[in-house]
């Protein structure tokens, strides 16, 4: 029963973050067609998104088990596509020391580095589903702590939003 309770919330935290990841490559897109106006209106809030979901993902990465080992017991296409955007997303920070154009620049670099920072978590809590990640146990302890990172991050991103972070 608390196994199938801690695999729904692995599946909605996923969909979750699918979702987050969607919208950033709408975003990037977007950028990339020369729009910034959506990228400057939600940068912060996507930023802090980022943050709340894709944090809590890695306390289900597995202990022993390198981070690269464990994206590649996703299926082959999601694994090598999260590489690949992972990848590309750290890449374009070199954008800043070649280019002469900051403003395009800091846009293009903001909106694609988050990708990276939203694909890894889901080949994560992909792997996570499956019966053979982890014993019951620490499944929970694992979840437990997921949970606790979400609530902090909400408490933190309210705390910004209301001003009581500002010195």
């Amino acid at each position: 029963m608390v196994t199938q309770v801690v695999r729904l919330y692995i599946r909605a935290l996923m969909t979750v973050e699918i979702a987050l990841f969607l919208v950033s490559v709408v975003i990037h897109l977007l950028v990339l067609m020369g729009d910034r106006k959506l990228y400057e209106d939600y940068q912060g809030a996507l930023g802090t998104a980022v943050i709340i979901i894709g944090g809590p993902a890695f306390a289900f990465k597995r202990k022993g088990v390198g981070l690269i080992a464990q994206i590649k017991s996703c299926p082959k296409w999601m694994w090598q596509s999260a590489i690949v955007i992972a990848a590309y997303g750290i890449a374009t920070t070199s954008l800043f020391i070649f280019s002469t154009n900051v403003v395009f620049t800091s846009s293009f670099v903001g909106s694609a580095f988050p990708l990276g920072f939203e694909v890894i978590p889901i080949c994560i809590l992909y792997s996570s589903i499956g019966p053979h990640h982890l014993d019951e146990s620490q499944f929970l302890r694992n979840c437990m702590a997921s949970v606790i990172f979400v609530i902090l991050g909400i408490i933190w991103a309210l705390a910004a939003h209301h001003g009581i972070l500002v010195r």
